[in-house]
């Protein structure tokens, strides 16, 4: 089964801040975005025999939709409306992966193992190893 870019929750948000900063959605991401940089912060600590290729596509994929958006939102106040939004987006998230039979913790663990195994299947590994050869 490959991976597919709709059960990786850090897409939902990034997803969610385009929406905001068109003004399409009024709840800030800022909050979500915060948790979602330092779970990837964590996971890349775990990221053991992943190669060097591997590390900086999950670096670079981590600047572009997680610092460079909490970036822009620095001068912004975590809001309760925002904590809340993000909370229900997660859960429609977990209904989501519900209804596709998988769950989040096996699916990031065969992201993780992917990665460890430097498979290039990640979407975004795979994309830019079609990019860079």
């Amino acid at each position: 089964m490959g991976f597919r870019v709709d059960f990786i929750f850090s897409y939902w948000i990034f997803v969610w801040y385009l929406l905001y900063v068109t003004k399409y959605i009024r709840e800030s991401p800022k909050f979500a975005l915060l948790m979602s940089f330092i779970q990837a912060c964590s996971s890349m600590i775990l990221l053991r025999t992943a190669n060097i290729f591997s590390l900086f596509c999950v670096s670079v994929l981590t600047i572009l939709i997680k610092v460079i958006p909490l970036y822009s939102l620095r001068n912004e106040y975590i809001k309760m409306d925002g904590v809340i939004f993000a909370v229900c987006l997660f859960t429609i998230y977990i209904i989501w992966l519900h209804i596709n039979n998988e769950t989040m913790l096996r699916y990031y663990r065969r992201i993780y193992d992917s990665l460890n195994a430097n498979d290039d299947k990640t979407p975004f590994v795979y994309l830019m190893r079609r990019i860079f050869g």
